[in-house]
């Protein structure tokens, strides 16, 4: 069950103004676009410091995507982010992500 802000505007009927749906939305836009940033340049980067750096980034994106998953449902945040696709991409680059420096 999602833990929604009282409604500003019952007697609207779409959210597309709505002050509460802005940040949501804007933050799980953000998160897809950052996990698929850190990704590519995990996968490219031929510099260990580079990798170990964004590999710190993705974990606390990741946690932020978790912490979305919770506060939203999984199914909401789904509508912005394939989360089977961001699995297979985390795979791929499962052993880039593990290696010590």
């Amino acid at each position: 069950m999602l833990d929604l802000p009282s409604c500003t505007s019952p007697t609207a009927t779409t959210c597309l103004h709505c002050e509460n749906a802005i940040p949501k939305i804007y933050i799980l836009i953000s998160i897809h676009h950052e996990l698929d940033r850190l990704i590519v340049s995990i996968k490219n980067t031929k510099y260990p410091a580079v990798r170990v750096r964004d590999r710190k980034f993705l974990f606390q994106i990741l946690d932020l995507l978790s912490q979305a998953i919770q506060q939203f449902g999984k199914t909401y945040v789904q509508t912005f982010i394939d989360l089977n696709n961001l699995k297979e991409k985390m795979i791929a680059i499962q052993n880039l992500i593990s290696e010590e420096v």
